[in-house]
């Protein structure tokens, strides 16, 4: 009986050790984007602004992968902002390009 009983705890350890390891290897949700606003003129913008994130497949007239728009951000008196962009549904096997529009 205690060798099927080891054989038991065996399969659940490699069973646990598969689920940690595809756990530890999945792709996250959340994107952190770090940017400086400012004017034509290169003067930082203060304030609150209202920014929407496109994602697209390849550098110009790509299709359009992900919009996430009127998303309020927050600048610093160096027009410095960070934002974590939730409910990112791409894969990341291959490489996206990025354009930020100021409303």
């Amino acid at each position: 009986m205690k060798k099927r009983e080891d054989g038991i705890a065996v399969v659940v350890l490699f069973a646990v050790l598969i689920f940690l390891i595809s756990f530890a290897s999945a792709i996250p949700q959340t994107f952190n984007i770090p940017g400086k606003l400012a004017n034509s003129a290169g003067t930082p913008l203060a304030g609150y602004y209202n920014l929407t994130f496109r994602f697209y497949n390849v550098y110009t007239g790509g299709n359009l992968l992900l919009e996430i728009p009127n998303r309020t951000v927050i600048t610093d008196s160096a027009g410095i902002y960070s934002v974590v962009l939730s409910g990112i549904n791409l894969s990341f096997s291959e490489q996206y390009f990025l354009g930020i529009s100021v409303n």
